[in-house]
């Protein structure tokens, strides 16, 4: 490579613009030369050689949901993108999905939304429901594990409902991209039943949360950055007819 060569690589690596890939932020401090591709017969996509000599780390902004807080763990872009490419390129359509569970907890007219900063939209907030991976339990034990840990709600009255969610792509938390193609969430309604600190926070699973009547939690929901289809129809199919409190009132 001529110098001449070198010094326009150079140029151009440091005046790339900032990537974005499912709530993962590579900045321009990360971006460097491309990596080299290996192609075989049986990979004709290529594997990208960690051959980059990059010494800086790009990490996970977010954890599941943007609602789960930060907690993932860090790499080096060479790895980063090896894990990104096997993905990407579709080389691991045997991968599992990870099964997930949601819950939409009422109480009066209003139903609990779990809140925080979009991290796709800064300066805007996030809306959800309580949920979290099954991990081999029921769906019952995990919609109740998710609520106590996230909200310090109990709940009553579970009941799965007819609403699935199927997502292909790149898992927010790169520890778990490698298990999982995507994730495959079903959903559910309750009750609330009283507030229960025994579990909250654990795994640091605390979350704030507000308590919403059903046109303002669907309004709500629409401003997410993110596709909040399924949950919308959970609260448009499935809002109870009448539920325990029926003065209105919500916990604080």
């Amino acid at each position: 490579m001529s110098s001449a060569q070198r010094a326009a690589r150079a140029q151009t690596s440091h005046h790339m613009p900032q990537a974005k890939i499912s709530g993962l932020n590579i900045g321009p401090s990360v971006v460097g030369p491309k990596p080299s591709i290996t192609r075989t017969p049986s990979n004709p996509l290529g594997a990208m050689s960690p051959k980059s000599g990059v010494a800086t780390t790009a990490s996970t902004a977010g954890v599941g949901s943007p609602s789960s807080g930060a907690r993932g763990g860090s790499f080096t872009k060479a790895a980063l993108l090896e894990k990104v490419a096997k993905l990407i390129f579709n080389k691991d359509k045997t991968l599992p999905y990870r099964e997930r569970v949601e819950v939409a907890i009422f109480k009066g007219d209003k139903v609990l939304l779990t809140k925080d900063k979009d991290s796709e939209k800064p300066g805007e907030m996030w809306y959800g429901f309580p949920g979290g991976g099954k991990e081999g339990k029921s769906f019952k034990a995990t919609a109740e594990e998710e609520a106590l840990e996230e909200v310090g709600v109990a709940i009553k009255d579970l009941k799965k409902v007819p609403v699935e969610k199927t997502e292909e792509g790149i898992d927010d938390r790169l520890d778990r991209a490698e298990k999982f193609r995507g994730s495959r969430t079903e959903y559910g309604v309750a009750n609330y039943d009283e507030k229960d600190k025994s579990l909250y926070g654990h795994d640091d699973d605390a979350v704030k949360y507000v308590w919403k009547t059903k046109d303002e939690a669907i309004a709500l929901l629409k401003q997410n950055s993110r596709d909040a289809s399924s949950r919308i129809e959970v609260l448009e199919k499935h809002w109870p007819k009448t539920s325990p409190d029926s003065s209105g009132s919500a916990p604080a």
